[in-house]
């Protein structure tokens, strides 16, 4: 379920538009991922991201708080402290994966659905061209994310979660913009009704196996870059 974003966005239903690879920087080198990652320091650093998400998903769906993350990487600390294998892991990673990202996106899929659909459904283009292009910008989202959290989960390790939650990049940013506006209104939704506690009732259980399966899909990328 790279389709995260992958980084859960997705998972939570906080479905804002994809994000365009377009201006990332990649540094001048990336990190080889052989030998950075291995299969604990990738579990753990998964665990991490799914806990960092801006929605949790637990017996309910709440803004996270940062306390789940918090006791997480404090309990791991040796591996998410400046220089730990966690943090290796992502900081050799993140790069990695945003740049595969872009070098997936397809920049002329907008162009080749314009041309090859049908004039009723044109209007659709743009749509189905995200869909193309989806797995490339999951993969870069989930680069970023990556990147950003072994910037700042060493301060999380020591307890301190305010770069946590004051800093960021534009795609998370933007998200967390948009979900901190939708938020009141859900929760205005499911007050004036039983229905949305049913669908949520119904629907939390899947919803918590997709997370756990995020887990295992991380790990795997993870796997799969450094083979």
């Amino acid at each position: 379920m790279i389709a995260l974003t992958w980084f859960l966005f997705s998972s939570t239903l906080l479905m804002v538009g994809g994000p365009k690879p377009d201006d990332l920087q990649p540094g001048p080198s990336i990190k080889p991922l052989r030998l950075q990652c291995s299969d604990t320091s990738a579990l753990l650093m998964a665990r991490a991201l799914i806990l960092a998400a801006p929605i949790i998903i637990s017996d309910d769906i709440y803004l996270n708080d940062g306390e789940q993350l918090r006791r997480f990487v404090t309990t791991h600390r040796s591996s998410f402290e400046q220089g730990g294998p966690a943090i290796q892991c992502a900081s050799a990673a993140g790069p990695r994966l945003a740049l595969r990202g872009i070098q997936m996106y397809d920049r002329s899929a907008y162009d080749q659905v314009m041309s090859s659909a049908p004039a009723e459904i044109a209007h659709l283009s743009q749509g189905v061209a995200d869909r193309i292009n989806s797995q490339a910008t999951n993969m870069f989202e989930l680069g970023q994310e990556l990147t950003w959290l072994s910037q700042v989960l060493p301060s999380v390790a020591s307890g301190d979660l305010s770069s946590f939650f004051n800093t960021g990049y534009p795609i998370r940013n933007y998200k967390r913009q948009q979900l901190a506006q939708a938020w009141p209104m859900l929760q205005q939704m499911c007050a004036m009704g039983n229905d949305c506690r049913e669908i949520l009732d119904i629907s939390l259980p899947a919803m918590r196996q997709a997370v756990d399966e995020l887990a295992v899909g991380m790990v795997y990328v993870m796997v799969m870059m450094a083979s």
